[in-house]
C-alpha cells in the first residue's frame, strides 16, 4: 500500500490512527488501513478511496472499509436510535448489566496490562482497596514520588562537601531528607492497604523499609556526633553520613521504577556468566607480566662497578617496569589502550624487538580476550532479557484474562464466552471517557477480525496494544481571517501570499537562505560585530516573514501540528527579541551571547526541510525515551561512587582557578612548571612532578557531588582514567572504589571504539 506522498506503507508502522470529521461525514487516515499491523493477524488490506482532494497534508486517503464502517450499516445510531450492531450481537450472547465494581476492576485490569505491571490485587477486592490500588497508581502521587525521589537525591548538592555557594546547614538538609522520608514511609503504608501479605514483604520492600531504618538511625546519630565532635580547620563538621550511599535505593526498588530495577537485575544475572572469561583474561595479563619482568629484567639491568642500575626509565625519569605488580598495572591499563603506546616506547626505543611483545599481548588479551567478554556480556544479557520479555508477557495475560473474566458475556449456546459491542462500549467508555463513539466503534471494528459483532478472548489479548495507539480526531477547522475577514481574505495579495506559501519553492528558497546565514556566520567570525548587523536584521526579517506568513496561510492549529514549526516560530522569535535588546540596551553582552548561540541554533531548522534527515532524527526522537533505563542506571553508578569519593577524596586536590588574565596564566603556569622545593601544585605537594599536575587535571577532584560526576565521566571514556586514579590514590587507601570503577572500560567498550591518549 503507498501513502500519499508515494513512500511505502509497512508492515508494523507505529502511526496512529487519525479520524476526521468534514461536515456530516467522517474518515480516517491510511494508518487505519492495514489493521494487521496493529493487531498482529494477516489480513488483507482494503482497497483505498479518496474524500477531500483539497487537502495535502496526508489525510485525504482512507480505506474503504472504515468508510463503510462510518456510514454504512453498521454505523453509529444517532441520539435515541438502537444500535444495528450491538441487536445483532445481543440475539448471540446472553445480555447482563456491568456493574461499576466490574468495570473500575476491569479497567484497572487493563491499565496494568498497557503499563506492563504486575497486578497486586486480590482476586475479589473490595471497592475500598481498588479505590487504594487506583489512587496509588495515580499519575500526581507518581510525579509526587519522582519530585521527592529527585530531592533525596539532590541534597548531596548541599550536604558537606557542597557545591559552591550552595551550602545548607545539616539541619536544613535533615529537615529535606525527612520530608522524603516521610513520603516514601506513606508510600509504604498506602501499599499495604491492597496488597495482599504474601507479596507485600517482597525482597524490594524489605530493602525499602531497612533503608530508611538505617537512615533515621544514621541522622540521629550524625546529630549527635556534629554536636559533640570539634570541627575542622575549615569549619565543618568532621562526623560522615554513612547511608548517603543508599539513596539510589529509593529509585531502584519502588514500583514505579520497575524498568530500572530489572535492568539491574539482569545485570546481576549476566555477572555470573562472564566470570570465566574474567579471570582468564586476568591469568593472561598475569602471565605476560612475568613474561616481562623476566623478559625486559635481563636488558634493564648492568653492571656498573659491581652494582645493578637501571637503564629504563619512563619520560619522567621514573623507573620503568619494575616489580611484577608495577607491570601488571601497567598492561592492565594497556588493554583499555589509555597507555597506548606510551607504556611501550622505553622498551621499545631500547630495542624495536620489544615491540613484538606488545603487539601480541594488545591483539591477545585486548582485541580477543576483551572481545569475548564482550560477546559472554551480550550473550548473557540478551537471555536474560528474553526471560524478562516472556514474564512480562504472562503478567500481562494474566491480567487480560481477570478483566476478560469480568466483562464477558457468554453465547446463547452456552458454549464459550464473547464480548459483544455493548460491552465493550460501556468498557472503553468507563475506561477512556474521553474517547468518542467513533473511535470506540473503530476500535472495535479493529478487533473484530472476522467482522461477526463479537470479540474473542484471543482478539481482546490485543487490546492494550491497540489503546497504547495513538488515536486523534480532528474537526474541520475554519480560519478566523476567511471567517471575519473574507475581503482580505480573498483579495489579490491574500491569494499570491497563499499559492507561493504552499509552492514547494517557498521552502526551497528559505532552505537557500539558511544557508547564507550559516556562510555570513562562518564569515563574520573574525570580523567586528558592526558589519554583521545588517545581514543579521536582514535575515531576521526573511525568517520572521516565513514564520507569519505560514502562521497566516494555515492557522494556528494546523501550524503548530507541526513540531518543527513550533521550534521555527521559538528560535526566530526569541533571537528577534535578543535582537532588539542588544539594540537598546548599552551592556547587553548577556543577550549577545544568547543571541550568537540562537543564530547558530537557527540553522537546526533545514533538518526539517531534508525527508532523510526527518527521519533520523525523528527516528531518534521515537526511541530516546527507551534509554531512560539505561540513562538511569549510569546515574545510579555514577551516584554511590560519587558519594563514596567524596567522602574519601573531598578536600585532598584543589582546583586552579583561571580568570583569563596573562599574568595569572604565567604564574599558573610557572607554579605547574616547579618541581621540589616545597612548591605546592594543585594545593598538595603530592602531587608534585606528576603527570596529574603536568597535564593540569586539579579540576578533576571530588570536592563535591558535580565535580565527582565530571571526573567519573572522564575516566568512564577510559583516556587517562589510570592518571586520575592514581593520583587520587596517593591521598589515601581508599583506591579500591575508583579502581571499580575503571574496570568499566574494557568491558563497556569494544577495542574498535577505544580512543589511544
Amino acid at each position: 500500500m503507498s501513502s500519499p506522498e508515494g513512500g511505502d506503507s509497512t508492515r508494523g508502522e507505529d502511526v496512529p490512527y487519525t479520524l476526521h470529521e468534514s461536515g456530516k461525514g467522517l474518515a480516517t487516515s491510511t494508518a487505519a488501513a492495514n489493521k494487521a499491523d496493529k493487531v498482529g493477524a494477516d489480513i488483507p488490506l482494503e482497497p483505498i478511496v479518496t474524500t477531500r482532494s483539497s487537502r495535502t497534508d496526508g489525510f485525504e486517503t482512507v480505506p474503504s472499509g472504515v468508510v463503510t464502517l462510518l456510514n454504512g450499516p453498521n454505523a453509529l445510531p444517532a441520539e435515541g436510535a438502537a444500535d444495528p450492531a450491538a441487536s445483532q450481537s445481543a440475539t448471540h450472547v446472553k445480555k447482563r448489566t456491568l456493574s461499576e465494581w466490574e468495570l473500575s476492576l476491569a479497567s484497572t485490569y487493563v491499565t496494568d496490562a498497557q503499563s506492563s505491571r504486575p497486578s497486586r490485587l486480590d482476586r475479589s477486592p473490595t471497592a475500598a482497596q481498588l479505590r487504594s490500588y487506583r489512587l496509588y497508581h495515580s499519575i500526581w502521587l507518581r510525579l509526587i514520588l519522582y519530585v521527592f525521589v529527585i530531592l533525596n537525591l539532590l541534597l548531596a548538592v548541599f550536604e558537606k562537601p557542597a557545591v559552591k555557594h550552595a551550602g545548607v546547614p545539616y539541619w536544613g538538609t535533615m529537615i529535606m531528607e525527612l520530608c522524603c522520608l516521610a513520603f516514601f514511609i506513606f508510600r509504604l503504608i498506602h501499599y499495604k492497604k491492597f496488597c495482599p501479605p504474601n507479596y507485600y514483604w517482597d525482597k524490594k520492600t524489605i530493602l525499602l523499609a531497612v533503608c530508611i531504618g538505617l537512615t533515621l538511625l544514621d541522622m540521629v546519630i550524625y546529630v549527635i556526633l556534629a554536636n559533640t565532635l570539634s570541627k575542622g580547620a575549615d569549619g565543618q563538621e568532621t562526623a560522615v553520613r554513612a547511608t548517603r550511599i543508599l539513596r539510589p535505593v529509593f529509585i531502584v526498588n519502588f514500583s514505579d521504577t520497575r524498568q530500572i530495577r530489572k535492568a539491574f537485575r539482569n545485570i546481576r544475572r549476566t555477572i555470573p556468566g562472564i566470570a570465566n572469561v574474567l579471570i582468564l583474561l586476568f591469568l593472561s595479563i598475569a602471565l605476560f607480566s612475568l613474561m616481562a619482568l623476566k623478559l625486559l629484567d635481563r636488558d634493564a639491568r648492568n653492571s656498573v662497578n659491581g652494582t645493578s642500575t637501571r637503564t629504563f626509565y619512563d619520560r619522567k625519569g621514573r623507573q620503568y617496569f619494575d616489580g611484577f605488580f608495577e607491570i601488571y598495572w601497567r598492561l592492565y591499563v594497556l588493554i583499555t589502550t589509555a597507555n597506548s603506546p606510551d607504556v611501550m616506547m622505553p622498551a621499545y626505543n631500547y630495542n624495536r624487538w620489544y615491540g613484538i611483545f606488545f603487539v601480541i599481548f594488545i591483539l591477545l588479551c585486548m582485541y580477543i580476550f576483551v572481545s569475548i567478554v564482550l560477546a559472554v556480556v551480550y550473550q548473557n544479557y540478551r537471555k536474560h532479557l528474553k526471560n524478562e520479555v516472556r514474564k512480562t508477557v504472562r503478567t500481562r495475560r494474566q491480567s487480560l484474562l481477570q478483566a476478560w473474566r469480568l466483562i464477558k458475556a457468554q453465547k446463547a449456546t452456552g458454549k464459550g464466552s464473547v464480548l459483544p459491542l455493548e460491552h465493550f462500549r460501556q468498557f472503553v467508555m468507563y475506561h477512556e471517557p474521553k474517547r468518542s463513539l467513533a473511535q470506540i466503534l473503530l476500535l472495535f471494528q479493529v478487533l473484530d477480525e472476522n467482522s461477526d459483532g463479537l470479540i474473542e478472548k484471543a482478539e481482546f489479548m490485543q487490546l492494550p496494544e491497540l489503546l497504547n495507539v495513538g488515536v486523534v480526531e480532528e474537526k474541520a477547522t475554519h480560519l478566523l481571517i476567511p471567517q471575519y475577514l473574507p475581503r482580505v481574505w480573498d483579495s489579490v495579495v491574500s491569494v499570491f501570499i497563499r499559492a507561493v506559501v504552499k509552492h514547494r519553492f517557498f521552502t526551497y528558497f528559505f532552505d537557500f537562505v539558511i544557508v547564507c546565514n550559516a556562510i555570513i556566520i562562518a564569515a563574520e567570525l573574525d570580523e567586528s560585530e558592526e558589519h554583521g548587523d545588517p545581514l543579521e536584521t536582514m535575515f531576521l526579517v526573511l525568517f520572521n516573514l516565513e514564520v507569519w506568513f505560514k502562521l497566516y496561510v494555515h492557522g494556528f492549529w494546523e501550524f503548530v501540528r507541526i513540531k518543527w514549526n513550533v521550534f521555527d516560530f521559538l528560535i526566530i522569535e526569541v533571537a528577534t527579541i535578543f535582537a532588539i535588546v542588544t539594540n537598546e540596551s548599552t551592556d547587553g553582552t548577556d543577550a549577545i551571547d544568547v543571541l550568537m548561540v540562537l543564530r547558530v541554533l537557527r540553522l537546526v531548522k533545514i533538518l526539517g526541510d531534508i525527508d532523510r534527515f526527518r527521519a533520523i532524527i525523528g527516528t531518534i526522537w521515537q526511541i530516546g525515551p527507551s534509554f531512560y533505563m539505561y540513562g538511569g542506571i549510569l546515574f545510579v553508578i555514577y551516584y554511590v561512587f560519587a558519594i563514596i569519593g567524596m567522602e574519601a577524596f573531598s578536600g585532598k586536590i584543589q582546583g586552579v582557578s583561571y580568570n583569563g588574565s596573562s599574568s595569572q596564566l604565567s604564574m599558573i603556569i610557572g607554579n605547574y612548571s616547579k618541581e621540589g622545593n616545597g612548591w605546592m601544585v594543585c594545593e598538595n605537594e603530592k602531587l608534585n612532578n606528576t603527570d596529574f599536575a603536568d597535564l593540569r587535571y586539579c579540576a578533576n577532584n571530588f570536592n563535591d557531588v558535580a565535580s565527582a560526576f565530571v571526573t567519573l565521566f572522564e575516566m568512564m571514556v577510559v583516556n587517562q582514567w589510570h592518571n586520575i586514579l592514581l593520583l587520587h590514590t596517593l591521598q589515601t587507601f581508599s583506591c579500591v572504589i575508583l579502581l571499580c570503577d575503571a574496570l568499566i572500560p574494557p568491558m563497556a567498550r569494544a577495542p574498535g571504539m577505544q580512543k589511544p591518549s
